[in-house]
């Protein structure tokens, strides 16, 4: 059995074994997901209005402080 150039032939190919699994990380990924979308709407949110205050401000300067 032959491998790469400059490799050495590997004589069985086994997949590694996949970590075990815990009921604590299943139990979390659905909060972890509910927190993101909570600090991902607050942070919209929040850049919406900011942007909404500058594209007001522009607007007044614009048409002479009216």
């Amino acid at each position: 059995m032959s491998g790469w150039p400059g490799r050495p032939a590997v004589s069985s190919c086994r997949p590694l074994p996949s970590p075990p699994r815990t009921s604590a990380s299943s139990a979390s990924s659905p909060q972890v997901l509910l927190v993101g979308g909570i600090a991902f709407t607050v942070t919209a949110v929040r850049m919406t209005g900011r942007l909404n205050r500058k594209a007001e401000a522009a607007r007044r300067n614009a048409l002479g402080g009216l």
